[in-house]
C-alpha cells in the first residue's frame, strides 16, 4: 500500500517489520538497477541505526549478484565524532552488517571522517560529493528517524537546520554535548529518491506528531519538497492508530 499523503510526503505501508525490510530492499534494488542502466553509476547515501542494518544485511544476503556493485558509490548521510572502529560509528555499523561483504570497489566507499577536524572534514566531504557526482544528484538517500524527530544528524534546535548554502556541515548537538557531521536539507532534498524507513512501536508517537499535527516543526517534517516527495516506509507497529 502506497499513498500520497501531503505535499512533501508519500507513505508506503508494507506490513510487519519483515515485510517492510523486504520492501525497502526491493526499492533499493530497483533504483540501483535503473540508475546503472541509465548512466552506468548508482550514487547512494546510507545511514546508521537498527532498521538500516537489517536492510544492509538482507541486501548482502540476497542481492550480492543481482546488482552491479562495481558501479555503486556509497556515502553516509551523517556520522558521529568517533573512529571508524568504534561501535557507535555509523560507518562501522553499516560495514559490519553486510556492506563489507558486497563486491564494492574500495574507492567507491566514502566514509565521513568525523572523529577529528570535523569542520574541515565536512568541507572535504562536500568537495568529494561535488567532484564525484558532478552534474548528477544522489540517486537515493536512505534515512532513519529518531524518537525525537531528528533525521540524519539534523536534531531539533541545532544550527544545521537553517543552513542553506552547504551540503555537509559539522553540527553541534547540545542535548548530546557532541558534534556530528551531517548532510543538510539542501543536499537531502535534491536527491532523485529519498526514503525514510520507520520500524517499531517506539516510533509510533513521533509518527503521530509528524503526520497528525501539520504544524509541527520537527526536523524530519522538512524532508522532501512539493515537487520531490520523500517516501516514508512505515511498518505496522509504527503506523498503528496513525493511518487507516
Amino acid at each position: 500500500m502506497c499513498i500520497n499523503f501531503d505535499k512533501r510526503k508519500k507513505v508506503a505501508l508494507p506490513g510487519d517489520e519483515n515485510q517492510t525490510i523486504a520492501f525497502t530492499v526491493d526499492y533499493f534494488t530497483k533504483i540501483a538497477k535503473k540508475s546503472i542502466d541509465e548512466k552506468g553509476k548508482f550514487f547512494v547515501a546510507i545511514s546508521g541505526g537498527n532498521t538500516p542494518l537489517k536492510v544492509y544485511k538482507q541486501l548482502s544476503e540476497e542481492c550480492s549478484t543481482t546488482i552491479q556493485w562495481e558501479n555503486v558509490y556509497i556515502f553516509w548521510s551523517d556520522e558521529r565524532g568517533v573512529s571508524p572502529n568504534n561501535k557507535e560509528s555509523n560507518y562501522k555499523m553499516a560495514m559490519d552488517s553486510g556492506i563489507r561483504s558486497l563486491p564494492l570497489k574500495k574507492d567507491h566507499i566514502f566514509r565521513m571522517e568525523a572523529e577529528c577536524n570535523i569542520e574541515a572534514n565536512a568541507e572535504k566531504y562536500e568537495t568529494i560529493i561535488r567532484n564525484m557526482l558532478q552534474d548528477n544528484k544522489f540517486d537515493l538517500i536512505m534515512l532513519g528517524i529518531g524518537v525525537d524527530g531528528h533525521i540524519a544528524s539534523l536534531f531539533p534546535g541545532t544550527s544545521a537546520l537553517t543552513v542553506q548554502d552547504k551540503f555537509v556541515v559539522a553540527n553541534y548537538i547540545p542535548q548530546k554535548r557532541e558534534y556530528r557531521m551531517t548532510f543538510t536539507y539542501q543536499l537531502i532534498n535534491s536527491a532523485k529518491n529519498i526514503i525514510i524507513y520507520v520500524v517499531g512501536c517506539d516510533k509510533n508517537d513521533i509518527i503521530s506528531k509528524i503526520f497528525v499535527n501539520p504544524l509541527n516543526t520537527l526536523p524530519a517534517t522538512k524532508i522532501g519538497t512539493n515537487s520531490n516527495k520523500a517516501l516514508w516506509i512505515i511498518d505496522d507497529s509504527a503506523s498503528k492508530n496513525n493511518f487507516l
